[in-house]
Order: C-alpha cells, then structure tokens, then sequence
C-alpha cells in the first residue's frame, strides 16, 4: 500500500469518527428534546426518506467514482453527459413523492401526523443528489479531505439547528416538529456542497463543443448505475417496508401499537445506530481502497487486486474485532454513558456478533464493484431482502414480539455476507 492510500485511509477514518460522533450527539438531542411519541413517528418515517434518497440517485455516485477513477474521459464530460438522467429521475419522483405522500402516511404508516413531513421530502432530494454527486467526483480522484469536511460541516449544522431551534418548537405538535426535521436536511446539504465546491479545480472551461451529450459515457454509467440502483432499490424498499410489515403482523398477533411503536423506536433509535457506528472504520477502508482496485482491474493487476483487497480486510478485521467484544461485554455502559437508557441491552448483546459480517460486507460489495461485478451486489442484496421480508412475517407468528424482527436482520445480514463473499473469492481463484 503506497502512502497515499494510508493517508487516504486516516483521514476518512478521523472524518468518520467526527461524523459519527456528531451523529450520537444528534441522535441524543432529538432523544431528549422531542417528546417519546415524535421520535417514534421520526423513526417510523426514516425509511421512507432513505428509500427517496436512494432512488433519486439512480445510483450515479458510484458510477461517477468508477468512471472518474478509470480516468479515460474527462470529469466533466461524465457530469455533462450523466445530466439529462439526472433531470428526468429527480422530476419524476417529485411528482411520485409529492402525490403518494397522504397514501404512504395513512394507509402505509397508518400515522397521518407524518403527511407533511413525507411530502417535504420532495423538495429536499435534490439536494441531497448534489451534494451526493459532487463527493463522487473526489472518490474517483482518490481525494478524501473534501468528502470528510463536508460530512463534518453537514452534520454540524444540523447539529445547531436541532440545538438552538428544536427547544423553541417544542410546543408544536408533532407533524410540524416532524417538518422541520426533513427540512433542515436542505441547509445542511446545501453548506455541504458549498464546502465541495470550494475544492472543484479552478481552471475548469466549457467550449461549446463540451456541452453535448456522449452517449457511450452514458451507457457506461447505466451499465454501472442499472445494476446499483436496482440492488439500492431493493434493499432501500425492504427498509420501508419493515416497519409496515411489523406494525401490521404484530398487531395481528395480539401486540398494541404504543408497544410496536416504543420497541421499535428502542432498537431502531438507540441499539442499530450504535451498532453501526464502527462502520466508520471499514466504510472508511473501502471509500480509500475503491480507486485503488479500480485502477489494478483497468490495469490488469489481479495480482496486486488481490494484495490490496488482502491487507484491507486484515486491517478491517483487526479494527471491528476490539469492539465487537466492548459491545458484547459492556452493552450497559455503551447504552447509559450515551442515551442514558438501560433500554436495549438484549438486543445490542444478540446482534453484537452478527454486526462483525455488515462490517466486513462494505468491503465485499466495494470490491464486487471494482471488478464490474455489480450485478452480484444485486442478487446479493435481492436473496438477503426477500429472506429478511419472509422471516419478518413468519417470525411475527410466534409472538416473540421485537425479537421477530432482530432474527430477521441476523438472517439478512449472515446470508448477504456469505454470498459476496462467495462470488468475490470464486472469481478471484479464477484470475
């Protein structure tokens, strides 16, 4: 590994210990400063806007970075050429977002106070998409600083706004509450694209011979981004659906809605972001080693692929195992010492071990990837979905409450780690 890579590295994983933290922070505002029953409804509606994001994307991003990273054409005929999708995608689901959202609020989320909120979404997808497309231009060229401040500025200014604005609303009722919350996502994103902007090369010139559309680019991107978004969409749509499919089965099974809704709130709102928050460190090893893998399948360098993917999984390894033992042992601590709640110490105990394989998957998936294997990433994402779906209903019958939906995550997760890998080591045997 050369020292760019290394660097590349330390400052994603600085950026995302900093990101992260202020995601804690966030969450732990918006835990003490919305009354129970908002944050649960704030929960409840997360996925939906995820799910938005996601597809508004078109999985692009990536795209972008492979192409950026294969560095064959220029940066902004990619940007020019990938537009005209751009425009249709983002038109398209603001029509879609803005029309179905009294239909997702109270015939899918049957919570009508979520209304306003789920159609504000509409508006902020574009800047999300910006924001988005622009960090993709840096990961192609192997540039981490500018993702890793932007990350940090976004997050901080959401963090003032949740910090000085939401005790001043707390008279509100929740839909208005809820409205404020998606649409502070507009200002954070848009000082976040500011702050890429600045580090956009200077001397960039358009000639009117730039602005036309290359049609081979833009296959290239769709070949990379079809398979993408097609695997996003899956496992974005499994995200919003599990919540609606919880609420109705267990309710079915006996359960009432203010304990669905407190348990989930628990364990989406307090155990999951705390087992994610070590995807930073393989999140971060990934985002650096992309270019890097990239570059040696454009090249031909299997042997070196296989060098590069080697030493990143051992340095993922050794940095998940430490806490993965913390969680299992401590759960407690970890829970008090940041929500100050004793809520969830089952939960974070039984998925701490399983949470080892989502780690290590990022790896897996950014490496498929590299290797224009991204249509494996989708039957990978497709099997592990529709088991999780599948689980989710017939657990739900056994009344074991909440635990239906941890086993159906623990399905999920060990059954998309053992395909990725699987494919990933049968192909590379093969080269």
């Amino acid at each position: 590994m050369n020292n760019n890579f290394i660097r590349s590295v330390f400052i994603l994983l600085f950026g995302g210990f900093i990101t992260k933290l202020l995601g804690l922070v966030i969450k732990i505002i918006l835990a003490r400063y919305l009354p129970s029953n908002t944050f649960g409804l704030y929960m409840l509606i997360l996925p939906t806007f995820l799910f938005c994001i996601s597809f508004s994307q078109f999985g692009l991003p990536i795209a972008i970075s492979k192409l950026v990273a294969e560095e064959k054409r220029r940066s902004k005929k990619i940007f020019i050429s990938i537009l005209p999708v751009f425009i249709i995608v983002h038109f398209i689901m603001f029509i879609i977002i803005f029309f179905s959202s009294k239909f997702i609020s109270t015939s899918l989320l049957h919570s009508p106070d979520t209304y306003l909120s789920i159609k504000s979404i509409s508006f902020v997808i574009l800047f999300t998409s910006i924001s988005s497309f622009c960090r993709s231009y840096f990961f192609g060229k192997g540039k981490m600083l500018p993702h890793v401040l932007s990350n940090i500025c976004e997050d901080f200014i959401r963090l003032l706004l949740y910090l000085f604005i939401l005790p001043k609303l707390k008279l509100l009722s929740s839909k208005y509450l809820l409205l404020f919350l998606i649409l502070s996502n507009i200002i954070s994103e848009a000082i976040s694209t500011f702050v890429l902007l600045l580090f956009l090369p200077r001397k960039v010139h358009f000639s009117r011979k730039d602005i036309f559309i290359d049609f081979s680019i833009l296959k290239d991107c769709l070949d990379i981004s079809i398979p993408n978004i097609t695997s996003s969409f899956i496992g974005n749509l499994t995200y919003f659906l599990e919540p609606i499919i919880l609420m109705h089965f267990l309710l079915l099974s006996g359960y009432t809605s203010s304990f669905i809704t407190s348990e989930y709130g628990v364990l989406s709102g307090y155990v999951l972001p705390l087992l994610l928050l070590p995807s930073f460190f393989t999140s971060a090893i990934s985002q650096a080693i992309f270019p890097k893998l990239t570059k040696c399948c454009r090249n031909y360098q299997f042997h070196e692929f296989k060098k590069k993917f080697k030493i990143a999984f051992l340095f993922s390894l050794l940095l998940v195992l430490p806490i993965f033992i913390l969680f299992e042992f401590y759960p407690s601590f970890f829970l008090f010492f940041i929500y100050h709640t004793n809520k969830g110490i089952n939960y974070l105990k039984i998925l701490a071990p399983v949470f080892i394989f989502l780690y290590l998957n990022s790896l897996f998936s950014i490496s498929l990837e590299s290797l224009s294997l991204s249509k494996y990433n989708f039957f990978s994402t497709f099997i592990s979905s529709l088991l999780r779906i599948v689980f989710l209903i017939g657990f739900s019958f056994f009344r074991i409450g909440i635990y239906s939906y941890i086993l159906s995550l623990i399905v999920s997760i060990l059954s998309n780690f053992l395909f990725s890998s699987y494919i990933l080591f049968k192909h590379l045997k093969n080269i």
